[in-house]
């Protein structure tokens, strides 16, 4: 997980909040994440998620963060994402090849035709960060990550209304959202993006992670979280 560069025109909305009203693109950094999740309660499986920046809502004065494009490759976690949290989930497939010298390669598929979402070739963080500092830091980023998100579990009417959630943490524990990450910070090696995928623009790119820069890939260690239920959100 890691920042890419603040868009300079708005993302197309996701296909899923067809019919919902557009919020206001406020631009901001985004995040690119790339998740292995061990165990769930809906078994392991790996998530690929981007946020292009923050959004304005209705009569709300506060940008807010929300995902616009995630896949995963598990249909249980499409189903639950989108019920619970208004995540606009996809399925996927997610080739992850782990050599002896602890260089992982990660492609990235969408399950509906094939095209290549991501493309990613990581190494150890050997210098630098250590890796533990590198997922605390990043693990406190997301605290401060409040999201809006569309709800996608009934028909949408014209009273339909934004739902909002924030991630907190508890230092005392020793996993995230009592889910166990696989351990680590990597360094990008290279890195090949289908931008048309995440903004559906093809000529809409954001500047991706570049080579070199230690990234949380299947964050691990440090503190934890858990994931709240889903609220109205108040001010829209």
């Amino acid at each position: 997980m890691g920042h890419v560069s603040a868009l300079p025109s708005p993302p197309a909305p996701n296909k899923l909040y067809s019919g919902l009203p557009a919020w206001q693109f406020t631009k901001g950094p985004g995040y690119l994440m790339l998740l292995k999740y061990k165990s769930s309660p809906v078994g392991p499986y790996n998530e690929l998620a981007y946020i292009p920046g923050k959004y304005k809502a209705g009569k709300c004065s506060t940008p807010l963060f929300s995902v616009q494009r995630i896949w995963v490759d598990s249909e249980a976690s499409v189903q639950g994402g989108r019920s619970n949290w208004g995540l606009p989930k996809e399925l996927a497939k997610f080739n992850w090849r782990r050599f002896a010298n602890g260089t992982e390669v990660v492609s990235v598929r969408a399950a509906a035709d094939q095209s290549l979402l991501l493309h990613g070739v990581f190494d150890p963080v050997t210098s630098g960060i250590p890796p533990e500092t590198l997922a605390w830091v990043l693990k406190q980023e997301l605290s401060t990550v409040p999201s809006m998100q569309w709800p996608l579990d009934k028909p949408a009417t014209p009273t339909t209304k934004p739902l909002s959630f924030q991630l907190t943490y508890n230092p005392k524990a020793l996993d995230f959202a009592g889910i166990p990450y696989a351990n680590a910070a990597r360094n990008i090696l290279r890195l090949r993006v289908n931008f048309e995928a995440f903004t559906g623009n093809k000529t809409l790119n954001f500047a991706a992670l570049p080579a070199g820069q230690p990234v949380g890939l299947a964050l691990g260690g440090g503190t934890t979280g858990y994931f709240p239920t889903a609220e109205t959100l108040a001010c829209y």
